[in-house]
């Protein structure tokens, strides 16, 4: 898997798998192996697809046919087929040189065609907010890196919200609202310096989080009371006040005579 993208799919054939990069403008990442990925934009993608499926057809055809003649297929990005005369195909994918059984080509034509499939509609909803965005409109506002100052700040107002809930637990709702508007933004607008912003948090929680952690060469026991404090702040601040108010009903019921 790698980071930051949505995985399409893998063909066991070709031993690839296939990854939308969401960047603008869009662009596949196709994997063999543990081998660094190749960069395809999408529409040399789109060409390559179309392509293929179209000289699978020819190679069926040829085969019901016993025709032997095919002319071979050139595709952007360093992609080519070629039809052998052992009645196999050659397919070059960049630096990539693969034989394949008609059989074989066809089954990895069709994992080709679901991944350009399945990418399809995520590139259509990328290139429409692209073009709601070069619009001066309150939506552009808020996902350009305008917003993001604005994003930051009501984050600040966020935490201080949370910090005052130990105070004044009436605060709950608020905190909430404001959090839910928080995570709304950043994960359905999708603004573009959340493709920056988010990848980072991620990368520092996946790997340098625990790393840092580790490197305060805190006694165990230590960062297990850490832990006990941390979790019942969260207690405190989620069921407080219904705790309070659960016990003291409970002591006016049983004091009342």
């Amino acid at each position: 898997m790698i980071t930051h993208t949505t995985y399409l799919g893998h063909s066991q054939v070709l031993g690839a798998a296939a990854f939308l990069d969401r960047v603008m403008p869009p662009q596949i990442l196709f994997r063999f192996d543990n081998e660094k990925p190749q960069k395809i934009l999408w529409p040399d993608y789109e060409s390559i697809v179309t392509g293929l499926v179209e000289f699978d057809k020819k190679v069926t055809e040829a085969l019901a046919s016993s025709q032997i003649a095919i002319k071979a297929v050139e595709l952007p990005a360093g992609v080519s087929a070629v039809f052998l005369e052992s009645r196999r195909v050659q397919l070059r994918w960049q630096q990539r040189n693969i034989v394949l059984t008609p059989a074989d080509f066809s089954q990895a034509v069709q994992v080709i065609t679901a991944t350009h499939t399945k990418a399809r509609q995520i590139v259509r909803r990328m290139l429409e907010k692209a073009e709601l965005m070069k619009n001066p409109s309150f939506f552009a506002a808020l996902t350009n890196w305008g917003g993001f100052a604005l994003f930051v700040l009501l984050t600040m107002l966020d935490l201080l919200l949370l910090l005052s809930m130990l105070f004044q637990p009436k605060l709950y709702f608020p905190w909430t609202v404001l959090t839910t508007l928080l995570a709304a933004w950043l994960l359905l607008l999708r603004p573009v310096w959340s493709y920056k912003v988010l990848p980072a948090l991620l990368d520092y929680l996946n790997e340098q989080f625990l790393a840092d952690l580790s490197n305060l060469r805190l006694p165990r026991k230590s960062i297990e009371f850490f832990l006990i404090i941390f979790m019942g702040i969260i207690y405190l601040l989620c069921f407080g006040s219904e705790a309070a108010n659960y016990i003291f009903d409970f002591y006016k019921s049983s004091l009342a005579p």
